[in-house]
């Protein structure tokens, strides 16, 4: 039977899997305690995607040779394909206490480690793996992963790059290079690591996703729509084959695909989420009784980010009579904004080092009645909190502007513009709508030191039209109406802030236009007070068609800079119409794109026109309850106590819609 065993092992490794699955199982009728075979069925089981079939066949061979740790390894490698979070840390550690040097234990242990937020953690055991093997490209590569997701991309590239001369055909490795190089700026070089992952893997999803953003994101339009078309089909194919690999929805929210995919793909990240949540097992305690409502504001984003611009003040604000705040930041930013949070909350927690368990234990112990979330599924969040439910009614608001698609978020916090009662059922979530925007702004006062046209690179004379809002916000059919604009209005100019990365391709956009390159002036990224204060010479603000200024927008408006925009078909794009109908400026909303270019052209060429809409932005910047965080918050609270009540009755989540007061 020897030679039997060794045939198996030989067919195994040349990957004739049903030819030594046979044999192992020839095997076991013959020697039922044969571990060698159990263990090595087990495995392959395991390679087939028979993940359960592996365990009970492995945990039959632990039992006749309980001290083999590659048994215990096996066990952990199949419990992290079902998820199984917990029980592959137990394995793991089975495993190390047999061989404290076992790379791929200590490999699959950092992996838990990192899933569970305990990247410090995660790391000391990556580095034990490539101590025990320093050839060990996969424990090379995860390194870089928990390098990357601790804000450290320049590091994780220099792991993915030692990963790849170890492994250079695996297409993952550049695409996890490629993600690195993004956050560094090196974007034609991440575009040539997508590429390249995807000659590897042509079905490579996450490569193709990615490089799409790219292109949206350093304004890289050739052959824009047809892309799209491949997108939305390689989506399709995604979700009815029930992909694992994780696509945040957020890249999908910046191309005009079918809103059914689109919601698919939130739906199964969400799913994906849940199911590393349940992995892990968390006690949290009972929460005290209380006499006030107690809220939670989760978000990585409270300090110089735009969001933290824009709820600074709302903390503060809150009735503490019948509210207590408790602010969670995931960040820890030098900030004035964060000190300001921390300052005016009743409850202030730096959740940043925390691992997501560890912080909804935090959440849940605090005994938080609703906890609203600022960022859903962008850059620096984390759902898998969420997912654990620390709260009994969990809220999205203002960072994630769509559906989740998951069962841990009860409701989204909106307006009867961005979403109206008709598209309710857009949305997984039950609906709050605040009146007049579910936007808000905290005040803030612009430099008092104005640079000069001049000093901006802007002409001394002339209309200037301006847009503050990401590159990936812009497009074709958006660019071509601006270069009509322009064209119709004699010295006037385009002033844009679109990132380094969209410069040149937008200078070519401009040319093939035949307009000259003066007309276009680029606008550099500064502090917010000294961006308030160099808007006294935009005319008006520009919005995007199909992803609308917010913060951006805010702004605009804050600084007395009249907003034009287009009504679009769903809440990215309706943004800027919140904002005019907050400030009583409704007139600059427009219905298509012609009346947005004829709007844009008599601002541009009626000089009454543009004083008139200076002087009622500056009477509605003063009366707006857009600048009003204590106005805000008491809506807010009327939403609160209506879904608690709710809640408390045993009643479902379901729309919201608070009045004028």
């Amino acid at each position: 039977m020897v030679n039997a065993f060794e045939q198996a092992m030989t067919l195994h490794q040349q990957g004739q899997l049903e030819k030594a699955e046979a044999l192992y199982r020839q095997l076991l009728d013959a020697d039922a305690s044969d571990a060698n075979a159990l263990h090595f069925l087990g495995l392959l089981c395991h390679q087939c995607g028979r993940d359960t079939e592996a365990l009970d066949l492995l945990d039959r061979a632990r039992q006749l040779v309980p001290d083999y740790p590659d048994t215990w390894a096996v066990m952990a490698l199949c419990h992290k394909t079902l998820g199984r979070v917990d029980d592959g840390i137990a394995a793991c550690e089975e495993a190390l206490d047999r061989n404290r040097r076992h790379p791929m234990a200590l490999n699959l242990r950092g992996y838990f480690a990192h899933l569970r937020g305990e990247w410090s953690q995660a790391i000391g055991f990556y580095h034990r793996a490539i101590q025990a093997d320093p050839r060990h490209a996969d424990a090379i590569h995860n390194l870089g992963i928990t390098l990357h997701y601790m804000g450290q991309p320049d590091r994780a590239a220099q792991c993915y790059q030692r990963a790849l001369a170890l492994n250079p055909d695996s297409a993952q490795l550049h695409y996890n290079l490629a993600l690195a190089q993004q956050v560094l700026g090196q974007h034609a070089d991440s575009k040539a690591s997508l590429r390249r992952a995807l000659e590897l893997e042509p079905d490579h999803v996450e490569a193709f996703y990615r490089l799409g953003y790219l292109k949206r994101l350093t304004c890289d339009w050739d052959a824009l729509d047809d892309y799209t078309r491949k997108l939305d089909h390689r989506l399709r194919e995604y979700l009815e084959g029930g992909g694992n690999e994780p696509l945040s929805p957020y890249v999908a929210n910046l191309f005009e695909i079918d809103p059914d995919t689109h919601r698919g793909v939130a739906r199964r990240y969400g799913e994906l989420i849940e199911q590393t949540a349940r992995g892990v097992s968390v006690e949290m305690g009972t929460a005290p009784a209380k006499d006030r409502l107690r809220v939670g504001y989760l978000s990585p984003d409270l300090g110089r980010h735009a969001i933290g611009m824009l709820v600074r003040d709302l903390f503060g604000a809150h009735d503490r009579d019948n509210f207590e705040i408790f602010a969670y930041s995931l960040c820890d930013d030098a900030h004035p904004n964060l000190a300001h949070v921390r300052a005016t909350s009743d409850v202030f927690r730096d959740l940043s080092g925390a691992s997501w368990a560890q912080a909804a234990k935090t959440i849940a112990d605090d005994g938080i009645n609703i906890l609203v979330d600022l960022a859903g599924y962008t850059q620096s969040s984390r759902p898998e909190i969420l997912a654990m439910r620390p709260a009994p009614i969990q809220v999205s608001w203002l960072g994630y502007l769509n559906t989740m698609g998951a069962s841990f978020i009860d409701y989204i916090v909106a307006d009867g513009i961005v979403i109206p009662p008709d598209d309710d059922a857009l949305y997984d979530e039950a609906v709050i709508r605040l009146p007049p925007s579910f936007l808000l702004g905290s005040p803030v006062e612009p430099a008092a030191d104005v640079p000069s046209r001049a000093d901006l690179g802007l002409p001394e004379e002339g209309v200037v039209y301006s847009s503050f809002n990401n590159g990936y916000k812009l497009d074709p059919a958006l660019f071509d109406v601006w270069m009509e604009v322009l064209a119709s209005v004699d010295d006037s100019v385009l002033w844009i802030y679109a990132g380094a990365a969209a410069v040149e391709n937008l200078r070519a956009e401009v040319a093939a236009r035949g307009m000259h390159g003066q007309r276009l002036v680029f606008a550099e990224g500064i502090r917010l007070e000294d961006h308030l204060a160099r808007q006294v010479h935009a005319d008006v603000f520009l919005d995007a068609f199909q992803y609308s200024a917010g913060a951006t927008g805010v702004a605009a408006l804050m600084a007395g800079v009249p907003l034009l925009t287009l009504y679009g078909d769903r809440m990215l794009s309706r943004m800027g119409a919140s904002l005019n109908h907050a400030m009583g400026m409704s007139e600059l909303v427009c219905t298509d794109r012609e009346r947005y270019r004829e709007t844009a052209v008599r601002i541009g060429t009626d000089a009454a026109y543009r004083r008139e809409l200076r002087e009622r932005m500056g009477a509605a910047r003063k009366n707006s309850s857009l600048f009003q965080p204590r106005r805000f918050a008491r809506r807010l609270e009327q939403a609160y106590r209506v879904v608690w009540a709710r809640h408390e009755a045993g009643e479902k989540p379901g729309s919201v819609d608070i009045s004028e007061e």
